[in-house]
């Protein structure tokens, strides 16, 4: 059985088929893909109001060493919930 994406999930669906979309003006190289993934996905948090750590990106300025990648705050049944 397959459930309705969150708002969450939805996010990340359209970025990445956005990001998909504009394949041949980011490259084929590997690290340019990463960097594109961690932007597109990252820009879905931010615009949900999450803090975003990722090195070579976008939001490198937030420094991700030394951070968990685990959400501040975890809500009934394991739903992420914001602060």
């Amino acid at each position: 059985m397959q459930s309705n994406p969150d708002a969450v999930e939805q996010g990340v669906i359209t970025a990445l088929r956005r990001l998909d979309d504009e394949w041949e003006s980011i490259g084929s190289d590997d690290p340019t893909w990463t960097r594109a993934v961690k932007n597109a996905v990252g820009r879905v948090g931010k615009s949900l109001g999450y803090e975003i750590y990722a090195a070579q990106s976008e939001f490198e300025e937030n420094d991700e060493r030394g951070h968990t990648v685990i959400p501040p705050e975890i809500g009934p049944r394991g739903a992420l919930t914001r602060g």
